[in-house]
């Protein structure tokens, strides 16, 4: 399901498998698009520049050398660059990564050869003896950070912390606020999502009833980089 438009008290949703149009008047609307946040808004009639979103890409290899020499230890280093970067176990492969590039339009992120011949060279940091090449890699992929826009020098100092950006009133020709949920990350999702739902709560005058405190957070601290 898609965002089309909105306007006044509406928004248009378009079903991308049936090619099917619904029009939904919400008392609230929460964006959580991630780094389309800003196309998102600008689909509403809003212009924001919220996100100033990096690309982080991996690959996976198949070398047995290498996954023989890691065996079960994750290698959570500083690249030569001052990169936080890892090399760890994935089953019989080796993940490595990941980047961190400024991208402005998150649909044209890829994993590319420079990107792979930085973490080949990565390895050597670690591992000098152990040779790795292209042909070593069975699969590469990369997401975009939902990042907040920063005018920062060097994205490594671009903020990792969340926060809740809420458009209404005059600023908008809507007649419900758009909450545009900035950050965030899978080791903070749990603490990022509460905050969320307090504040729609308190907007809906809907008191909590369930939450998480109770449950374990089984998420590995090293999907924090």
């Amino acid at each position: 399901m898609s965002l089309v438009k909105g306007d006044k008290d509406t928004i248009t949703l378009r079903d991308e498998l049936t090619d099917e149009f619904y029009e939904v008047q919400p008392t609230l609307l929460i964006n959580a698009s991630g780094a389309w946040i800003d196309l998102s808004n600008y689909s509403l009639g809003l212009s924001t520049k919220f996100i100033g979103g990096t690309k982080g890409a991996h690959i996976v290899i198949n070398h047995p050398e290498l996954r023989d020499a890691i065996g079960e230890n994750e290698f959570f280093f500083e690249n030569k660059d001052g990169r936080i970067v890892l090399i760890c176990p994935l089953f019989d492969r080796v993940l490595i990564g990941t980047s961190d590039i400024k991208i402005d339009n998150p649909d044209e992120a890829t994993c590319t050869d420079e990107e792979v011949d930085y973490f080949i060279d990565l390895v050597k940091h670690v591992f000098p003896s152990i040779q790795v090449t292209h042909n070593h890699i069975v699969f590469r992929y990369t997401g975009v950070r939902p990042l907040e826009n920063s005018t920062a020098k060097s994205t490594s100092q671009y903020s990792r912390d969340h926060s809740i950006q809420v458009l209404s009133g005059d600023w908008t020709n809507l007649q419900f606020p758009v909450y545009s949920l900035i950050g965030g990350k899978w080791t903070t999702f749990r603490a990022f999502s509460e905050e969320v739902t307090d504040k729609a709560l308190n907007f809906l005058n809907i008191p909590r009833t369930k939450d998480t405190k109770s449950l374990a957070n089984w998420w590995g601290a090293w999907l924090s980089y």
